[in-house]
């Protein structure tokens, strides 16, 4: 007969160890509840520091200095350039101090020299030239005594003339030779011919307030003649020394390339014309009009 086998109802392993992680999240759930307790259920020790640490301010995000930008570097730097400045200083003081002693040797040499040789020397040479200096001086002075007084009596005549009335101003002129009746009339200027501007330098006048007759000239009067170049055909219009030259055919328009004569003597015979004219296209029937 078979051996019945009976079985355990209920099976026992063995107990199984907590792993890392379910430990550590044992401890932290511990300390979260010790940390939820009130300030007063916590140790001394542990009172303290949390009242301190919560009476401090909030610190503020740390930021990086540049190593220039820092205050340690920039006293430092500070420092060694005032050093620096300080005995620049010193040594362009020493240097102004040696130099000024210098010059003040070189001019006392100086002085007992030119002493020594004033004494030595004859004074021939200084009276000539203090000679030469007065006479120069009264020169100068003399043109500036003639200068002030013409512009004296320029600002005396101005003033007088000021005063003056339109009409007596007028008869001055007249007198004078002075006034717009004294210039020389101006001839017209010829058909192309050339113009001249005198323009405005050399035109000082005397101190009678008179141009020179040289200045007076009429310097637009024509020098090829009296002749009228409108007269002339058009190849010699031209003004004076173009004549020839070259761009002087330009085309212009078709009237002036038109060689048509109007003259009646050299007309042709009008019948002739006609003949000659209804022989064309479309003048056969122009003057039928019973068609």
């Amino acid at each position: 007969m078979d051996k019945q086998i009976q079985l355990p109802q209920k099976l026992e392993f063995p107990s199984k160890q907590p792993s890392r992680r379910a430990l550590i999240k044992k401890k932290a759930l511990a300390n979260k509840k010790t940390s939820n307790k009130p300030i007063e259920e916590l140790p001394t020790f542990f009172q303290e520091e949390y009242s301190e640490h919560h009476s401090q301010q909030p610190r503020p995000k740390p930021t990086f200095v540049p190593k220039p930008n820092r205050s340690t570097c920039q006293e430092k730097q500070e420092l060694a350039q005032q050093e620096v400045q300080e005995k620049l200083s010193q040594l362009a003081q020493e240097r102004k101090n040696n130099t000024r002693k210098l010059v003040a040797e070189l001019i006392q040499r100086e002085c007992q020299e030119h002493s020594e040789t004033d004494e030595e020397s004859s004074s021939e040479d200084e009276v000539e030239a203090y000679k030469h200096w007065r006479i120069r001086e009264v020169k100068r002075v003399l043109k500036e005594r003639e200068a002030k007084e013409a512009r004296e009596k320029e600002l005396k005549e101005i003033e007088r003339r000021r005063n003056l009335t339109d009409w007596e101003r007028k008869q001055e002129d007249q007198a004078l030779g002075t006034d717009e009746t004294a210039k020389l009339q101006q001839r017209p200027i010829n058909y192309l011919q050339k113009f001249y501007h005198k323009g405005v330098f050399y035109q000082e006048r005397d101190p009678e307030g008179k141009l020179h007759p040289v200045f007076q000239r009429d310097f637009n009067a024509p020098v090829e003649g009296d002749y009228d170049k409108s007269v002339l055909p058009s190849v010699l219009q031209k003004r004076r020394g173009e004549f020839g030259r070259k761009g002087q055919s330009k085309w212009t328009h078709l009237t002036a390339e038109d060689t048509t004569d109007f003259d009646p003597y050299f007309r042709p015979n009008e019948e002739l014309f006609l003949k000659q004219q209804m022989k064309g296209a479309g003048y056969k029937g122009m003057n039928s009009f019973g068609r």
